[in-house]
């Protein structure tokens, strides 16, 4: 065998090698991420009228989730690493590392930490090398939007907030992708106002109304979402909200009779669609999870109540005196505003 010939075999072993190492997955990675450059091309060369977008994410940029880790967590193929520098209690542990998984609540991968490293208490010494499991590859899917996301037909299932918290929910979605949808719709926040994810949006955070969220990462949540090629819709119920009536009653319809809440001690409280802040909370939320990569924000309860003493609903019109419709309509025209400049579609 000659020299030349040595050294094409010996570099088409070494590339054989990195291929086990990182898995073939990794390699459907840089596919899409070359197809990515590609498309990014294509587009600056040919008018969008030209280009007909079948499947809403079949090329995405891609970034690497490494790039800003902390010095104690070492990624290398298909394995994390973490030492603690100091005595930590794994559920703090699962916090800080959850947004290097595929996991989207923490408690879920705090079981698995335990599980798999065969931990014994609830903390974890110093200088102990941890293994974390399914943690995300050296390059993912960028969630930041450059253009509003084409798709020509919904065909989707629906999430509740709970629903989201099941560990079988990525399994049941993945056959339901190969039975055909091409979207995903979820509650960002229900009529019982709980925001079902851990908020950054400072209102919501200072009224804690994302107490009793089922996520915890919303972002791995939506990239796991767009993996499986899904249009992501996120739902919001606007102005049936029971959670924040209680904690801010500034923000309820008032009762004409006791200066209270109005429709108190029954199951369906509302804010006051009339009211800034009220707008302010939910087009915040909105915006928040829309620059999360949400293809699209559902406005649900975008109305007022009809049902209750509606005689004794008193409204505080921080706009002006105006009509129910032109009231809803200013909300949406504000909202689809701030949301088109994020790239994200309203419904």
């Amino acid at each position: 065998m000659t020299y030349k010939a040595k050294i094409v075999k010996l570099v088409i072993v070494l590339c054989i090698v990195i291929v086990i190492i990182v898995k073939w997955h990794t390699l459907a990675y840089l596919a899409n991420y070359i197809k990515g450059y590609y498309v990014t091309i294509k587009e600056s060369l040919i008018t969008p009228d030209t280009v007909s977008i079948i499947y809403p994410t079949r090329f995405l940029n891609y970034k690497h989730p490494y790039h800003n880790a902390p010095c104690d967590l070492l990624h290398c193929g298909n394995m994390l690493l973490y030492t603690p520098s100091k005595e930590e209690r794994v559920s703090d542990i699962a916090q800080k590392l959850i947004g290097y998984t595929y996991y989207y609540k923490a408690s879920h991968l705090q079981n698995a930490i335990v599980s798999l490293n065969a931990v014994s208490s609830k903390t974890v010494a110093a200088g102990t090398v941890l293994v974390i499991p399914h943690p995300l590859p050296f390059i993912t899917i960028d969630l930041t939007k450059k253009s509003m996301t084409q798709i020509p037909y919904v065909k989707g299932v629906y999430y509740s907030g709970n629903s989201l918290a099941s560990q079988k929910m990525m399994c049941q979605l993945y056959q339901l992708k190969q039975a055909g949808i091409n979207a995903v719709v979820f509650d960002v926040k229900d009529v019982c106002g709980t925001v079902n994810y851990k908020s950054h949006v400072p209102i919501v955070v200072e009224l804690n109304t994302h107490e009793k969220r089922p996520i915890d990462d919303v972002v791995t949540l939506i990239r796991n979402f767009k993996e499986l090629d899904l249009y992501v819709i996120a739902r919001i119920a606007v102005f049936r909200d029971h959670l924040l009536a209680t904690k801010s009653p500034d923000m309820a319809i008032k009762s004409k009779r006791t200066g209270g809440i109005w429709n108190q001690g029954s199951k369906e409280l509302w804010v006051d669609p009339t009211k800034q802040s009220v707008w302010d909370y939910n087009i915040a939320l909105a915006c928040e999870i829309a620059s999360m990569g949400a293809d699209e924000v559902q406005f649900d309860y975008i109305r007022f109540p009809t049902t209750g003493d509606l005689s004794d609903a008193q409204y505080a019109y921080d706009f002006g005196k105006k009509s129910k419709v032109e009231t809803i309509t200013e909300f949406l025209a504000k909202a689809k505003n701030e949301l088109h400049k994020l790239n994200t579609a309203v419904s």
